[in-house]
């Protein structure tokens, strides 16, 4: 159940990328409204940690101009705090969707 192998990874994993990409949606439609235009710029990979679900990979997306800074997980961060992973994990047990979590965090 733990682990790299186990069921928490793949979850975790397709959690924190789905909220980093909302993230960045967010950023650059604010630039857009400040007039201050800025797109994607592919995407970067980082090895994190977290207590039960082991390491994974993560693709975090970048924008052109350089300003987009992550909230769920910050730049250089590479372990993902017992507390965050625990609202994941709580938030999956009552049925809420990816997108109702990214709201709620």
């Amino acid at each position: 159940m733990t682990g790299t192998d186990g069921v928490l990874a793949p979850m975790m994993k397709h959690f924190l990328e789905s909220m980093l990409s909302g993230e960045l949606e967010h950023h650059i439609s604010e630039s857009k409204l400040a007039d201050q235009p800025n797109r994607k710029n592919g995407k970067s990979k980082k090895t994190v940690r977290s207590l039960s679900s082991g390491e994974f990979e993560l693709e975090t997306g970048r924008d052109q101009r350089g300003t987009f800074e992550p909230k769920v997980v910050p730049k250089r961060q590479l372990i993902i705090t017992e507390e965050l992973e625990g609202n994941i994990l709580s938030m999956y047990a009552v049925g809420m969707s990816t997108r109702a979590m990214r709201d709620y965090i």
